[in-house]
């Protein structure tokens, strides 16, 4: 579960709680299973400071991953391939091996993202799809597909908000007489974002908005879409390879 706030961190930890507590969850998992369950549950929540999602709301470029920190793969690389940096090779040549490997990744990306700006995009219909790889342009389809399910509503000039709220209730849950319907157990959060627009010098506008989706992921986020379709801007005009332009003036009320 993607908890974005402490708050949403505990809540989750006492949902489960309360599930597990559940008769019928009992019944069915057993005495021992609910113990081990709880168990690992209490280990997990004394780490809150390290494995909650909120705790790596602001990495960037690390794609939702749940891990400590995007650096990780980067230490395993260091040491388990063929630079095989450790404490017994000297400094030189460890600056050396570590320089020649992020060269040689940094190559392979660059070549595999040039084969695939070659091939015909044929899953997306979008006018970007020529200019990015395969998965960036995957996430600005995901984006703009989840748009279609927000609301929005404008409250100033360059002030926006959006929202679904059409999600499941959990507290049906008490009302369910078997585990085939289990997801309903799982917190579904009714969240407000607010989306504001920069005005920069150039004359461009930047959006900006408190989902923060951009910043781990890299792309635009649905709430932005939301709006842009909203504004019934042009496909063509809506996402710059550079930048995420919104005019505000064309922004509707509602």
């Amino acid at each position: 579960m993607s908890c974005e706030t402490p708050m949403e961190y505990r809540r989750t930890h006492n949902e489960l709680t309360r599930f597990l507590n559940l008769g019928t969850t009992v019944t069915v998992l057993g005495m021992e299973c609910i113990k081990s369950i709880t168990e690992l549950q209490m280990n997990l929540k004394s780490k809150e400071s390290k494995l909650a999602a909120y705790q790596r709301f602001d990495l960037k470029c690390s794609m939702e991953a749940c891990t400590t920190s995007p650096a990780e793969s980067m230490n395993h690389s260091i040491k388990h391939t063929a630079s095989k940096v450790n404490s017994r090779v000297n400094l030189d040549n460890s600056l050396c091996k570590i320089v020649n490997g992020v060269t040689n990744r940094l190559q392979r990306r660059q070549k595999l993202a040039h084969r695939e700006m070659n091939q015909n995009n044929l899953s997306s219909k979008s006018p970007t799809r020529e200019y990015l790889i395969q998965k960036g342009q995957g996430l600005a389809d995901q984006f703009y597909d989840d748009s279609l399910k927000l609301k929005s509503a404008r409250l100033g000039f360059n002030s926006l908000i959006s929202w679904n709220f059409d999600l499941i209730d959990t507290e049906i849950l008490d009302q369910v007489d078997n585990l085939g319907d289990f997801k309903l157990a799982i917190p579904a959060y009714c969240r407000v974002r607010n989306t504001h627009v920069v005005q920069h010098s150039d004359g461009r506008n930047f959006v900006q908005c408190t989902c923060n989706r951009r910043v781990p992921n890299g792309m635009p986020c649905d709430c932005f879409y939301r709006q842009a379709r909203t504004a019934e801007i042009p496909t063509e005009k809506i996402l710059d390879i550079c930048k995420c332009i919104i005019n505000p003036t064309r922004l509707p009320v509602g």
